[in-house]
């Protein structure tokens, strides 16, 4: 056993954390390397050192395991600078405990952008059922068009006061 941590710390220096990951997660670091995440493994999940030793996955973060909380911790390490998630923390979703990877998936969003795991109306529309309904009247938004989407006005981060909803009367 001392060996083999000996022989892994040895081709953990020379190749260095992402390739190590791709011994076993290949897969997920080829399909990784076009993705605007795409720095270290250890970026997001820590250091891998132990969890390659033991294949144990308690030996890693793993974003499945994360309470919400934790999880937008980890994310805003990197995002707390963007003015869309200003306010993160205290947003909504954060006090519903709806953790950044309900809607995004790092590894493989739907969409490369924002890298969501659905096309945003069918995403907002999975957990605001009741707006759903909305959305088919015809004095309503047109959501179906695609003209505009439901972050075209509702900040889903919190962001700045400037960028959440605004209430217009159509009769004024």
């Amino acid at each position: 056993r001392a060996m083999i941590t000996a022989a892994l710390f040895i081709v953990v220096m020379a190749l260095g954390p992402q390739e190590v990951c791709a011994t076993c997660h290949e897969d997920l670091t080829n399909a990784f390397k076009a993705n605007v995440h795409a720095k270290s493994c250890e970026t997001c999940h820590g250091s891998a050192q132990e969890h390659a030793e033991s294949a144990d996955i308690t030996k890693i973060r793993s974003f499945k395991a994360l309470v919400p909380a934790r999880s937008a911790a980890v994310c805003l390490a990197c995002h707390e600078k963007d003015k869309t998630h200003s306010n993160r923390l205290f947003d909504a979703h954060s006090k519903n405990n709806v953790s950044c990877n309900s809607c995004h998936s790092v590894h493989k969003g739907a969409q490369r952008t924002s890298l969501l795991v659905k096309p945003t109306n069918e995403l907002c529309a999975s957990c605001h059922a009741s707006e759903r309904a909305h959305f088919n009247r015809p004095f309503s938004h047109k959501l179906a068009g695609g003209t505009i989407d439901c972050v075209s006005c509702h900040a889903p981060h919190g962001g700045s006061p400037s960028l959440k909803v605004q209430m217009v009367s159509s009769h004024s």
